[in-house]
């Protein structure tokens, strides 16, 4: 299950939490071990940030969600990509009674937020959300 979380303090393992980014254009994670059936992409792409150009050329799944992420070690954060995440099909609404952003993919709920804080992410400790 996933869970997304907002939390303030830099002192945590970013390592193991997933941004749900709504300005990047792909999805890419810094972290390997959140991902399952790694593999070569079938196109590697270049990223670009304040930091400069890095270059992908890895892929990995969630499990339940469709999209190929991009591996890229390099990078500071394990992020998926809001506009990608409707276009793969999923609906993100966001539940006052829960007050809680839901991921609903095709046939279930594949990640579900809660609000601690000021950054909203996902938690990796979290990976399967009942649909």
């Amino acid at each position: 299950n996933f869970s997304f979380f907002q939390r303030t303090s830099m002192t945590m393992d970013w390592d193991q939490y997933i941004l749900l980014d709504n300005q990047s254009t792909c999805h890419v994670f810094r972290n390997k071990s959140l991902l399952m059936n790694m593999q070569p992409a079938d196109s590697p792409i270049a990223i670009h940030s304040t930091a400069g150009v890095t270059y992908a050329d890895t892929v990995g799944y969630i499990r339940n969600f469709p999209d190929p992420i991009y591996i890229c070690e390099a990078g500071i954060a394990n992020i998926l990509s809001f506009a990608k995440v409707r276009e793969a099909g999923c609906v993100i609404s966001y539940d006052s009674t829960r007050d809680a952003f839901v991921v609903q993919g095709p046939r279930k709920t594949i990640f579900q937020s809660a609000t601690i804080g000021t950054i909203r992410a996902l938690s990796a400790e979290h990976r399967s959300v009942p649909g």
